[in-house]
């Protein structure tokens, strides 16, 4: 889909609920109306909402990073969506799985969006998102920094061994970037903390 958000999303919980919601995923996956309906839609509708109910939810999201599976008892799936996360028909998911908790980390560097709602970093510790290229060298790459100090050492190491702070980093990016030259970047995205959605469980 178009200006296509990819979301991560991890859930944590009571295990007969994992399996259960693990289930309902990959049968949607299956299911031969995915070929014309979203996969998020589907899932309110086998989760037991009727049409009426979710007709008026922003739900276009789709479950395209293979089957959801169970990792050290979190429960992970990968999802595109229109735009951004989809949390309203998330929020569905979640009253059903009341006792369940979920975290989702959404990337669509065309909107500007680099957001999750783990603020303490519990699943999702990244703080940073480096995308650069150049086309001159054939160079590129997109890595993630969890904190302040990693994302120093990597632009010391690839960009300007003079860097010895987080201004400094920034400068040296944004030299990269903006200097004489028109067939080199390096984007720098800061994660922002979304946590409008009710998607945690009542004892978190």
């Amino acid at each position: 889909m178009s200006n296509c958000c990819l979301n991560t999303i991890k859930i944590e919980g009571p295990e007969t609920d994992l399996l259960s919601l693990r289930d309902h995923i990959n049968a949607v996956r299956r299911d031969p109306l995915a070929k014309r309906y979203r996969n998020l839609y589907l899932l309110l509708l086998r989760l037991g909402y009727s049409e009426d109910e979710v007709k008026n939810t922003e739900m276009r999201e789709d479950f395209t990073g293979g089957d959801a599976e169970i990792r050290d008892g979190v429960l992970c799936l990968d999802t595109e969506s229109a735009w951004n996360f989809q949390g309203a028909g998330w929020e569905m998911v979640h009253s059903k799985y009341s006792n369940c908790s979920i975290y989702f980390q959404a990337e669509e560097f065309g909107c500007d969006i680099f957001c999750t709602n783990d603020t303490s970093g519990h699943l999702f510790p990244d703080k940073y998102c480096l995308d650069w290229g150049d086309d001159e060298t054939g160079e590129c790459d997109m890595e993630y920094f969890h904190d302040d100090c990693s994302l120093i050492e990597y632009v010391h190491d690839h960009f300007d061994s003079t860097v010895g702070t987080f201004e400094e980093a920034k400068a040296a990016l944004k030299e990269f970037s903006e200097g004489n030259r028109c067939d080199a970047y390096a984007n720098l995205y800061e994660i922002s903390y979304m946590t409008e959605y009710n998607l945690q469980a009542a004892n978190e």
